[in-house]
């Protein structure tokens, strides 16, 4: 038997296919070839990081706002100065900080006498032709009483890469909710 010999084995592929097999043995720009595929992802992974950091930001300084004006309520400085609906958001809007806009938020202050008649459900809001809330309550009840504090802010989210949905609302923005029960100080 003849062995052949190493020209036959290793034969030069036809002129046609010779440009696309330099080109795949070419490993110089693998690297941006990589790179530009991955980039669109990586940037939609980034931006959606970025979006519900700011979401949980805002959620946070919602939380503080209520437990800061909770404290007034608690301690029965609400209850004793007749404070009215609207001066109390307005004591709300002092706790927001500086990136929130004191027109959005929406106070809703429950009282009940005992903590299991207290309803811990999400609030449903509804709006009136102007764009007001139609069902949220102002009632701080009296010194002993049990009540449920909720600071209500809807913040504009954009639509998250990929398909992400980041509002919990049918019209668009997220609702954030502060929300603090407590049993308030008994009076004097």
């Amino acid at each position: 038997m003849s062995q052949p010999n190493d020209i036959t084995k290793h034969r030069a592929p036809p002129r046609r296919f010779a440009a696309i097999t330099s080109i795949a043995r070419d490993a110089r720009g693998a690297v941006v070839m990589e790179f530009g595929l991955c980039v669109a992802a990586f940037v939609a992974l980034l931006l959606a990081c970025a979006q519900v950091a700011l979401i949980y930001f805002a959620q946070q300084n919602i939380q503080t706002s209520a437990e800061a004006v909770a404290r007034k309520v608690m301690t029965g400085q609400v209850q004793s100065s007749t404070t009215s609906a609207a001066a109390f958001k307005q004591i709300a809007c002092s706790t927001l900080p500086f990136f929130m806009n004191c027109t959005k938020l929406i106070v809703d202050a429950r009282s009940a006498s005992a903590f299991t008649s207290i309803d811990t459900s999400v609030p449903v809001i509804t709006y009136d032709s102007k764009g007001n809330p139609t069902n949220t309550q102002f009632s701080t009840g009296s010194g002993g009483s049990i009540v449920i504090l909720r600071l209500l802010y809807p913040w504009s989210v954009a639509a998250g890469p990929l398909g992400a949905k980041f509002s919990n609302q049918a019209s668009g923005p997220r609702m954030l909710i502060g929300t603090m029960v407590f049993k308030s100080e008994q009076s004097q």
